[in-house]
């Protein structure tokens, strides 16, 4: 295992179905009714809404235990340092709950909207400065884990020639993370820094999914705005907006191309975990590859 790896959940067989009926049965523990559960997002978690009160989130059964403590430790901390993130729900037992082998974590849902992109990168830069004296362990940034998990589960999915590609470049990658001469100050990142995992609620800005928040360079979180940018053809002031408000142009980093590959060897692992679901995500995954086998920057990716 190389510096750049870190345990990470897969799961790749996990359904929809089986995280409802774990959500319902940690509801149940905590005398929540849980009819009526509605599906948000269904990725390293299944996140449900219950009645527009809350917000549960389950993590897959082979995501390590310490993951979803470490984000209920991690979201107490930021709270008590005031940075504006989510709120956990005060429940009358210790999160997180457990139920079927899961792990889950039980959430105010709060109503808003997404933020602007220059208010995103105001949210990411307030992060990281309030983050600066945070007493809690942390573990370091990871970026490669998930991929490499991914590509071994996946080998025996696809063709011989398309994982070794594929492995081919996280080598590549590898080798040039190691090189990297990172500009902004080591400290707290959210890991995952999308504006998807960010809302504006009565006027204020606050990020949503703790669970990859971790120490490392602060560029990271810069990477999913511009490589969205870049990647899914969407408008460039989306990214100037947030590199204003923050106030660095990480696409004028020497670095920017290597994380820029970071990025684009985890999107293009997770997408082909669904590949059997749809012929469109099918075509999609074979688009992916194939911007690795032509190492094309300007193809246009679609979905997630």
């Amino acid at each position: 295992m190389t510096r750049h790896e870190q345990a990470d959940p897969v799961g790749l067989n996990w359904t929809e179905a089986e995280a409802r009926r774990v959500a319902q049965r940690m509801l149940n523990q905590v005398g929540l009714e849980p009819a009526g559960l509605e599906l948000l997002r269904f990725g390293n978690n299944g996140v449900f809404r219950v009645r527009d009160r809350f917000i549960i989130r389950v993590a897959r059964p082979t995501t390590p235990a310490e993951v979803t403590k470490r984000e209920v430790k991690v979201a107490e901390a930021l709270r008590s340092a005031g940075v504006p993130v989510v709120r956990l729900v005060d429940l009358p037992v210790e999160q997180p709950l457990v139920a079927a082998g899961c792990l889950g974590t039980v959430w105010d849902f709060v109503p808003g909207k997404q933020p602007t992109y220059r208010q995103f990168g105001e949210l990411v830069r307030r992060f990281h400065h309030q983050t600066d004296l945070l007493a809690i362990d942390l573990p370091e940034w990871r970026p490669l884990a998930t991929a490499r998990q991914r590509l071994d589960v996946l080998a025996d999915q696809y063709p011989t020639e398309d994982i070794a590609l594929l492995n081919d470049w996280y080598e590549r990658i590898t080798v040039e993370l190691d090189s990297l001469r990172f500009v902004l100050q080591h400290g707290v990142i959210h890991g995952q820094a999308e504006i998807s995992n960010s809302l504006v609620h009565d006027g204020t800005a606050i990020l949503l999914d703790l669970e990859r928040v971790c120490v490392g360079p602060r560029e990271w979180d810069m990477i999913d705005t511009a490589t969205s940018v870049l990647r899914f053809d969407r408008p460039p002031k989306n990214y100037q907006d947030f590199a204003e408000a923050y106030g660095f142009d990480v696409m004028r980093w020497s670095g920017f191309g290597a994380l820029r590959r970071v990025w684009e060897l985890r999107a293009t692992t997770w997408f082909m975990q669904a590949d059997a679901h749809s012929a469109v995500r099918s075509d999609e995954v074979r688009i992916r590859i194939d911007t690795w086998r032509d190492d094309e920057p300007m193809t246009v990716w679609r979905g997630c």
